[in-house]
């Protein structure tokens, strides 16, 4: 039995289209499900509290702990620069003969 190579690509072509096909469908049957999972979890919480201050609560406890955390890092930006300024005046200082060299700093 001869099996013609042009019929072999094309079976091959077409089982690997439906096999692509297939798993993007199962993924975004996944994810859909997935968000959906979270949305339903969200209304149980909301639900859960009274009037849904628990949730509004946490939002706000999470929502403190990132600008703390964004302001701790812009001070240690801020000392960075003032060190970097510090130093580069130093330096042109130096070149301006303002500071002797073998003056400790």
């Amino acid at each position: 039995m001869h099996i013609d190579p042009r019929a072999l690509f094309l079976l091959i072509f077409l089982a690997g289209t439906a096999t692509v096909l297939g798993l993007s469908y199962v993924a975004v049957f996944q994810l859909g499900r997935s968000k959906g999972r979270k949305e339903a979890e969200q209304e149980a919480l909301e639900r859960q509290s009274t009037s849904g201050d628990a949730y509004a609560h946490a939002r706000l406890d999470q929502v403190e702990r990132s600008i703390a955390a964004m302001a701790s890092t812009v001070k240690r930006l801020g000392d960075a620069q003032r060190i970097w300024v510090d130093y580069q005046d130093r330096a042109g200082r130096r070149e301006r003969g303002e500071i002797s060299r073998r003056t400790p700093a």
